[in-house]
């Protein structure tokens, strides 16, 4: 379920800014761009996997046809073709 305890004041890599400044010019993230961020931290944890136990549904305590339906609005594919992992450093 997404809550404020498990989001971060300040993202977890560098990629999620999108080349915004930092410091107090920031520009803040649209309510769109943290609910896709969620999600996509969701998938990472369930490995592209949606729904079922350990999917990205049930980890944010979502029904998995609600889960898809925000994933469509935001852009974001899934299907096992269209998810890849970041890769690790």
């Amino acid at each position: 379920m997404l809550s404020f305890e498990t989001l971060s004041a300040t993202p977890v890599s560098g990629d999620y800014g999108g080349g915004r400044e930092s410091g107090p010019h920031r520009t803040v993230l649209s309510l769109d761009e943290i609910n896709a961020q969620h999600i996509r931290q969701a998938l990472e944890r369930a490995d592209g996997k949606i729904n079922g136990p350990g999917g990205a549904a049930e980890i944010l305590g979502l029904n998995p046809n609600t889960l898809r339906n925000r994933m469509n609005k935001l852009g974001i594919p899934y299907g096992r073709r269209s998810w890849k992992p970041h890769s690790k450093v």
